[in-house]
């Protein structure tokens, strides 16, 4: 089922175990399976194909169809509008931080609270503090002194600090301090990153860690009860664990320890010759493990003998006597916290395959139907105080813990992903685990977590210029006091939302700055601060307001706030609101056209997609009204909270290419351009009606990709791609599901194209899946038609025509 091509120019290719034989797509998610009106693709597509009223032009809706393979050249990030997510291009800094690390909702700011009330939009930043540059960008540069910092708000000093009297003194950019300059700032500014580059980087001092930064550490907690056990569960584990070594950019300082569970724990040594000796601690309440961490985990580099040789009497272990329930999450973080990682912090993996009913920290069913659609409903968001306090001594403890969820059945999401989130991991969710469907997922996610950027011991704020404060923080992390985030591990894949507000009428056409700074270890064990440096400009005109509006970072951050907002409204109002903000855009900006054009649908050309995005985030399981089980719906949002905005870009509208024809689209898809990019084919609509029975396609939402065949796809095209000319023959026969070069064009372009597709993915690496017209369930291919209607949301047509209506009304009422 999933790809096999040869990848390893950017991952090691997956050695599967023998048990994980391929077989055809069948395995249901509920998250996929809420979209189920009408039932079967051939049901949509007739549906699709009626006659409709003649009211609006589907085909020329707004759409993100662009194809993104152009290269744009050098954009030096001066605090104008960004380029788009998608875009390749080079960012130079010139006294404003790179749009990878800092973008705004808006590049100018309205000079007042209510200006910016009209446009039904947030004013936000999204900080992606550890992103990864781009090729042939600068490497951020590291100071070895401790910049000048303002007396009064403390900002480190940046390219937008003002020097008077001479270079005498300079002016705070921050909060408008004239204090005395620097005696390194009086002659000498010249060639100093500070003070030119948006984003730096200084060693911080000694006294601001309170212990020594300690290498990194992976200890790896896998449930060996009897579910987990018949899934396949351990061994996929372990066998992903030995797959990954060898690409660990540090093995020298990364150390990898592993225990299993059921209803005790059992911790694993192994001897100079080989032998394993197993340390068994059944005492669950009170849990005590009499082994010191440095015996039970292994340096990659120096002891990767005896690793592997763990791993390999792992995989061959007999576990007998497999139980039926076993020990919960949070009790196996807790022994963790307190024994194996207390005072030097790591990173825990756990991963279990149901809801734990054993333990310190046992859950238990919290779904009261009763409380579905009542004012209550919220309290089953809550996650558990006992599992909210361990998550903050964990943090104090610098202990990060994912959790690997593989079970369909209620698990009490909610309290898991507060016990992630608020230590800077994540919540990763598989229902209905099965191997050979969601093995290679969870392989790639693994090998992202051990292979990627990341820092540790992290302490985050952000300042602002006078006129403009931090309304509020929205990401996976610990509150530290009012101004302060903490995390035990910052990762490149984790953003943070920076809700503003107006505490002041500005000035118009002023700069308005907001500045960022990061405190953490890094892998090479450094002690450092990061500054970032954005900046905006004040306006009293609304129709430049949305011409500076960025729709990409604007839809990941109302998407933020409305999923955070779950845990204190109820879903109805939530959703009216969206609803009312999309209104409030497009009123306000049809008045500001003064336009009599009534025909229309009439968006600001910069956002003219974010009622697509908004319609299409409605129908996540976080925001959709029906067919949405709890932990689900929680999952979605605790996803939400930390998403990248490249992420969420993809989740809101998938990539879905034209391969069948790539050989006659006339820009050659498959094939290097000018500036050595690969050029993809055609984008299609992510609606049924684009689908055709006679293509192949290829389907991508930032998490899995989808290669779709139609049961007409023309037989060249097969046999040119699989070897294979039959449609049936092929659908029944997994060993043809591979991507191999069978020597000819078309084949080559195929695997140049799903290749190139991944190594643009926005995390982990994504796995390919197959799905043939007619053949088992289409609950995948569903997930990607955002645009089509579902039980609960309108299409994307019918939701425009709807708003459009709506205005009209409002717009007639404001000038009769």
């Amino acid at each position: 089922m999933a790809f096999q091509g040869d990848h390893k120019s950017r991952l090691p290719h997956l050695q599967r175990p023998l048990y994980q034989e391929a077989e055809p797509l069948t395995v249901k998610s509920e998250m996929m399976q809420q979209n189920t009106v009408p039932d079967t693709i051939a049901e949509r597509r007739i549906q699709a194909e009626q006659p409709r009223e003649a009211r609006i032009q589907v085909e020329t809706l707004p759409r993100p169809l662009q194809r993104h393979d152009e290269f744009l050249g050098q954009f030096t990030a001066m605090g104008q509008l960004a380029p788009p997510i998608l875009d390749n291009y080079i960012a130079k800094e010139q006294a404003v931080t790179s749009p990878r690390f800092l973008r705004f909702t808006f590049s100018q700011c309205a000079i007042d609270e209510n200006t910016q009330k009209t446009t039904g939009l947030p004013l936000a930043a999204v900080w992606h503090p550890l992103a990864d540059v781009g090729p042939g960008e600068d490497a951020i540069s590291i100071l070895n002194k401790t910049p000048f910092r303002c007396n009064r708000c403390l900002a480190f000093i940046n390219p937008h600090f003002r020097f008077v009297e001479g270079g005498r003194k300079c002016i705070c950019n921050i909060c408008g301090l004239v204090q005395d300059n620097s005696d390194e700032y009086f002659n000498d500014r010249d060639n100093k990153p500070e003070l030119l580059a948006g984003t730096y980087e200084f060693v911080a001092p000694s006294d601001y860690s309170n212990r020594p930064p300690m290498a990194p550490l992976f200890f790896f907690c896998i449930d060996i009860s009897a579910g987990s056990l018949s899934t396949g569960l351990p061994q996929q584990i372990l066998t992903s664990i030995k797959g990954i070594l060898d690409y660990i950019t540090l093995p020298e300082r990364c150390n990898i320890g592993i225990m299993t569970f059921d209803i005790s724990m059992q911790f694993y040594k192994i001897g100079p010759t080989g032998e394993v000796s197993e340390i068994l601690v059944t005492d669950v309440e009170d849990p005590f493990v009499p082994e010191n961490v440095d015996g039970l985990a292994y340096n990659v580099a120096e002891q990767r003998e005896q690793l592997d040789g763990l791993l390999d009497k792992l995989l061959t272990w007999e576990w007998t006597q497999p139980t039926k329930v076993n020990l919960s999450a949070g009790t196996i973080a807790d022994a963790c916290k307190n024994y194996l990682l207390k005072g030097r912090g790591g990173r825990v993996l756990i991963f279990t395959s149901q809801l734990g009913t054993v333990g310190k920290y046992k859950l238990t069913n919290r779904v009261d139907p009763k409380l579905f659609n009542t004012e209550k409903e919220k309290l089953m968001y809550a996650p558990l105080e006992s599992y909210a306090t361990l998550a903050q001594e964990c943090t104090a403890e610098d202990v990060c813990v994912d959790i690997f969820l593989c079970t369909g059945q209620y698990a009490d999401v909610p309290s898991l992903a507060a016990l992630c989130s608020q230590t800077g991991g994540d919540l990763n969710y598989y229902p209905s685990f099965n191997a050979s469907f969601d093995g290679e997922r969870i392989y790639y996610k693994i090998f992202r977590i051990l292979t990627r950027t990341q820092g540790f011991q992290a302490v985050m704020r952000a300042r602002c210029s006078n006129g403009i404060a931090i309304d509020q923080y929205i990401g996976k992390f610990k509150r530290k006091g009012p101004v302060e985030m903490e995390l035990s591990c910052i990762d490149s894949d984790k953003t943070i939302a920076i809700i503003l507000k107006h505490d002041s009428k500005l000035q118009e056409d002023i700069d308005l700055h907001v500045q960022c700074a990061m405190l953490y270890t890094n892998q090479y064990g450094q002690r450092l601060i990061r500054i970032f440096n954005g900046l905006m400009r004040s306006t009293k005109i609304v129709p430049n307001i949305f011409k500076s509006g960025d729709a990409d970072t604007i839809a990941n951050v109302i998407a933020r706030i409305n999923a955070h907002s779950l845990y204190e409204e109820m879903l109805g109002t939530i959703r009216e609101k969206w609803h009312s903000s999309m209104i409030q855009l497009l009123t306000t900006h049809r008045i500001t056209l003064e336009t009599a054009e009534m025909n229309k649908i009439l968006a600001p050309e910069n956002l003219r997609l974010l009622p697509l995005y908004s319609n299409t985030a409605m129908k996540l399981p976080a925001f959709s009204l029906t067919g949405v089980q709890l932990d689900s719906r929680l999952f979605s949002v605790h996803d939400l909270l930390g998403m990248s905005i490249h992420q969420s870009r993809l989740l809101f509208y998938p990539s879905i290419y034209s391969l069948h024809d790539i050989s006659y689209q006339p820009h050659q898809p498959g094939t290097l351009n000018s500036s050595e990019l690969l050029i993809l084919p055609n984008l299609v609509c992510c609606s049924l009606n684009s689908i055709n029975t006679n293509g192949a396609y290829l389907l991508f939402n930032g998490e899995v990709m989808l290669f779709y065949i139609g049961r007409n796809t023309n037989e060249e095209f097969l046999q040119n791609v699989f070897g294979i000319s039959q449609f049936d023959e092929l659908s029944e026969n997994p060993e043809y599901w591979v991507l191999n070069d069978l020597g000819n064009d078309e084949s080559a372009k195929v695997i140049a194209i799903v290749d190139e597709i991944r190594k643009r993915a926005p995390s982990a690496y994504p796995t390919l899946y197959w799905l043939f017209e007619g053949k088992g369930d289409d609950f995948i291919l569903r997930r990607f038609m955002v645009e089509d209607a579902t039980a609960s949301e309108m299409s994307y047509s019918d939701y425009l025509l709807r708003l459009h209506k709506i205005v009209l009304n409002k717009v007639a009422e404001r000038r009769g």
